[in-house]
């Protein structure tokens, strides 16, 4: 009776100790689970925040110069792995560590040198991994590097498939990606064959420590030291320290090709805008003229200057054109008046203060653009027009589409204003696409118009509908109106004509057209 109580006292004491374990294992599970997965999500989704960010602010120049896959490549890929890399490091190293650890105490109890022996394989794989890393590095560098010029190819193809298609491209674009792919994949299998080495020896060192421990065990059972059951213990806990160990190898493994991701992002993140507001900048109230004072600038690594010694005056309620060949800077002088760069010399002044004054997004807030090229998003035609005023209501959207005479086309529309327009427009006509840009400018309701080559690229029919619909928006309002037509310019207040990036020419067409020999007569 004494044995059974004890028995019962001694069964139920590690019955109790079991479900100890057991509870605060659970607990330990879950309590991990929710960390890591908070932490995952919430490393994921404020890195992407950083990097839209600061990519937003960037100027213009840096996306004219990047592919927008590569950056898209470089900030989602990037992001992924490191998310990834951060839920596997919380997810297995710690409980890894901790039964490599106890393993080790475990195996030193038994015999010292079982312990030293499964110890030093901890900063043996340390080392390898290490050594592995630093190897592969620079390949997987160049890898990561050569994936995102693929994928910009990739993108760009698709943005412009149309145009590839009807050039009778397509074989040789599919060929331009396939290099480039391939050219990564090389990259990629020379980091494989390091990996593949390493392993190798990661594996042998592995073998070793088990082999070693199992033959010390064995001889010392022959001997008297050890017990068979002392042999399989041994056996089984070196087996259990390997596969605790492979955990962290492959944790070492992906912080090498983290490492590279990070750096991917991080060039993102330290990417700084070239045109920045000065600190005391103060917001533009009311735009009441415009003035170039002998400007001339280059683009950012270029040699040749578009603009040279540009100096004209534009009064509120007036109308500038610029005409002139192609490439003589007319589009860069809305762009320097937009402060998408910063003139190289000479002044460009608003309402008589120098432009930098004035905050760039104060500048902007006061000018509507109708382009050749509309920019369309991917959404319906009552959303494009709302990015103008995003509070606008429907019946103030539908009031700017009928002064765009843009209402006659949407209106036969099965959707009407919830017709999805496709990737950049694709599903509307030319003339449509101009005629929803004309009505965005006009629910935007800008004191300064600029319009650049906008109806250049219509028939007669569209361009007398896009053209209504511009003379409705210029109405009482500034413009600079940028075109090679005739008819565009002609009813403007003054004139300049462009060549090789200087003013050569300056007045009304009146004028102009009478100077015999001249460039624009």
């Amino acid at each position: 009776d004494v044995y059974k109580r004890q028995a019962s006292h001694t069964v139920s004491l590690y019955l109790g100790l079991l479900i100890g374990v057991q509870v605060l294992s659970i607990g330990f599970n879950y309590i991990q689970e929710r960390l890591t997965d908070t932490l995952y999500n919430d490393t994921r989704t404020s890195l992407r925040l950083a990097v839209y960010r600061n990519v937003s602010q960037l100027s213009i120049d840096f996306f004219e110069r990047t592919r927008i896959g590569e950056i898209t490549q470089r900030a989602g890929a990037g992001v992924m792995d490191l998310s990834s890399w951060i839920d596997s490091l919380a997810d297995n190293v710690l409980l890894s560590v901790l039964r490599c650890l106890f393993i080790v105490v475990i195996l030193a109890l038994k015999s010292p040198i079982l312990g030293i022996i499964a110890g030093l394989a901890i900063p043996a794989m340390l080392v390898t991994s290490a050594t592995k890393m630093r190897r592969s590095k620079p390949l997987r560098r160049e890898s990561r590097r050569l994936v995102e010029v693929s994928f910009g190819r990739m993108t760009e193809a698709f943005t412009h498939m149309a145009t590839i298609r009807s050039l009778g491209m397509t074989r040789a674009t599919e060929e331009r990606f396939a290099t480039s792919t391939e050219e990564s994949r090389q990259v990629q299998n020379q980091a494989y064959h390091i990996d593949w080495n390493f392993n190798l020896i990661r594996d042998g060192l592995f073998a070793a420590v088990v082999l070693s421990c199992f033959a010390i065990t064995a001889l010392g059972a022959v001997h008297g030291n050890f017990t068979a059951g002392d042999v399989f213990l041994v056996l089984l806990y070196t087996q259990e320290f390997m596969s605790s160990l492979m955990p962290l190898g492959r944790v070492l493994q992906q912080t090498g090709d983290v490492e590279t991701s990070c750096e991917r992002i991080v060039e993102l993140l330290n990417e700084r805008p070239t045109v920045v507001d000065r600190p005391n900048a103060i917001a533009l109230e009311r735009l009441e003229s415009i003035e170039f004072d002998r400007v001339s600038f280059r683009y950012p690594g270029k040699d040749r200057q578009i603009l040279k010694d540009v100096s004209f005056t534009l009064p509120v309620g007036q109308t500038l054109a610029l005409v002139g060949p192609s490439g003589v800077g007319k589009t860069t002088i809305t762009k320097l008046l937009l402060r998408f760069y910063e003139p190289t010399s000479g002044r460009i002044l608003v309402n008589g203060r120098d432009i930098r004054e004035f905050t760039q997004a104060s500048i902007r807030d006061h000018v509507g653009m109708v382009m050749q090229d509309v920019a369309l998003f991917n959404d319906t035609i009552g959303e494009n027009l709302r990015y103008a005023k995003p509070e606008a209501d429907d019946a103030t959207i539908q009031a700017a589409a009928r002064a765009a005479h843009a209402d006659i086309f949407i209106d036969k529309l099965a959707d009407g204003y919830d017709t999805l327009v496709g990737e950049r427009g694709i599903r509307l006509s030319g003339g449509e696409k101009q005629r929803v840009a004309v009505a965005r400018a006009i629910l935007r309701d800008p004191q300064l118009i600029v319009l650049d080559e906008a109806t250049s690229a219509l028939d007669s029919e569209s361009e007398r509908l896009v053209q209504t619909g511009l003379e409705q928006l210029m109405r009482g309002r500034t413009a600079i109106v940028i075109a090679h037509r005739l008819s565009t310019v002609r009813r403007a207040d003054q004139i300049l004509v462009l060549q090789q990036g200087r003013v050569i020419e300056q007045g009304t067409h009146v004028e102009l057209a009478d100077q015999t020999g001249g460039l624009y007569a």
